[in-house]
């Protein structure tokens, strides 16, 4: 049975993979990923979707 992630777990393993260089920490420092930012929200641009839930059902 596998074990639960505990609370710490995924912060540890970001420090050893930053320990062990690495490349997404190197690629973030040098290109600014901001500048693509509108681009992405034009494209995956999605309806509001938090009235969610279940329909009314008509009464006849």
């Amino acid at each position: 049975m596998a074990r639960q992630p505990g609370f710490f777990d995924a912060d540890e393993r970001l420090q050893a993979l930053s320990a062990s260089g690495d490349p997404l920490a190197r690629l973030r420092a040098v290109v600014d990923f901001e500048v693509f930012r509108p681009e992405l929200e034009n494209a995956l641009d999605r309806a509001d979707r938090a009235g969610g839930g279940r329909h009314h059902m008509a009464r006849c």
